[in-house]
């Protein structure tokens, strides 16, 4: 999902990840922190819109994206 820009040195991404935290909690994680892409590059591996099968597992929205 599309977002807020978050910078981590000279890496910055505005795409954003839902998934489960070690807790077993869902939540949304800045792309910025995956490995590997280029800036404000989404994530080819991940489910996009339209192929969104969480099955009303994903976290919800969060407020920048609504």
């Amino acid at each position: 999902m599309k977002g807020q820009t978050v910078r981590d040195g000279t890496a910055e991404n505005n795409w954003w990840g839902s998934t489960m935290a070690d807790n077993g909690r869902w939540g949304w994680v800045p792309e910025v922190h995956f490995a590997g892409g280029d800036n404000n590059e989404d994530d080819a591996g991940l489910l996009m819109p339209g192929g969104y099968t969480c099955a009303n597992v994903c976290a919800p929205l969060p407020f920048w994206a609504r």
